[in-house]
């Protein structure tokens, strides 16, 4: 560390063993000879007084790089926070916009992927399947039998277990989890089901809220050529499947309309399916 000659004075302090440095934030101040060599560390402070006098800080490097790292992670964090939404705005979305090419587009989801897809591409909601959630199997059994559902009457039950309007369509449940009111929720729901045009129907499901391998194989059978569901890892067996990355730790996909993890190009989870090219009948689902 030091070599040193004899002291001008009767000062000497030994410095501690270097492996313990990063435990003592300490200031340690004593006389040298003139000819001195001094090798300083990159965890340490040097200070000389003339020719006879050195300061040495000991700093603490652990915490000096947590500091770092706090600095750091507040950048990155605003830029997540202010970049995205201006690259998914101005780059993704208009990127997006220029390529669909087929506009006429019925798409039934059960969940609001479905929606925020049609919002990115400027479409029209053609499809009461907007803000609203259902569990799987109620989902696969409405598209099962689509003509019978669009004709029954939406009800509604009082349910102090959801803060937002249940609605009852025969024999499913329909969680209308953005709506204000159950009056918003029926006038909504009518208008969009007489928009439906059963000619151009595309089904989009994503695995949660309790969807089976036994669901998914359900799903894959429907009677529907425009089909995909979303999941959080990869089913041979299923051939309508497409695998998004980023949940394999889990036991099902996350919300797919959030911003990816430590990426600053406006790209959303369910980004990683060309749901553009989907729509333009160009897709080929990954197995």
């Amino acid at each position: 560390m030091f070599h040193h000659g004899q002291p001008d004075g009767p000062i000497h302090r030994e410095l501690p063993n270097r492996n313990n440095w990063n435990n003592i934030p300490v200031v340690y101040s004593f006389p040298i000879a003139k000819d001195t060599i001094i090798l300083p560390i990159s965890m340490c402070s040097v200070k000389v007084y003339g020719d006879s006098l050195i300061t040495l800080r000991i700093i603490d490097k652990n915490k000096h790089n947590c500091l770092i790292m706090r600095i750091v992670d507040r950048i990155k964090n605003k830029l997540f926070i202010e970049l995205n939404p201006w690259m998914r705005k101005n780059v993704v979305n208009r990127i997006n916009k220029w390529r669909l090419k087929n506009k006429q587009i019925t798409l039934l989801a059960n969940n609001c992927n479905g929606a925020c897809m049609l919002h990115d591409l400027g479409l029209p909601f053609n499809s009461p399947f907007v803000n609203l959630w259902l569990y799987p199997e109620d989902f696969i059994k409405y598209v099962e039998n689509i003509e019978h559902y669009m004709k029954c009457s939406l009800a509604f039950e009082e349910r102090d277990d959801y803060p937002y309007p249940v609605g009852v369509l025969d024999d499913i449940h329909i969680y209308f989890q953005h709506y204000k009111s159950q009056h918003e929720a029926k006038e909504k729901w009518e208008t969009r089901t007489r928009r439906m045009d059963l000619n151009h129907i595309y089904v989009l499901m994503t695995e949660r809220d309790g969807c089976t391998h036994g669901i998914m194989e359900r799903f894959d059978r429907l009677p529907v050529k425009h089909k995909v569901i979303l999941t959080h890892l990869s089913y041979a067996d299923i051939s309508s499947s497409f695998y998004i990355k980023g949940f394999e730790n889990e036991n099902q996909c996350g919300i797919l309309s959030e911003y990816v993890k430590s990426q600053y190009f406006g790209k959303y989870y369910y980004d990683q399916f060309d749901y553009t090219g989907w729509f333009n009948n160009r897709v080929c689902l990954k197995k």
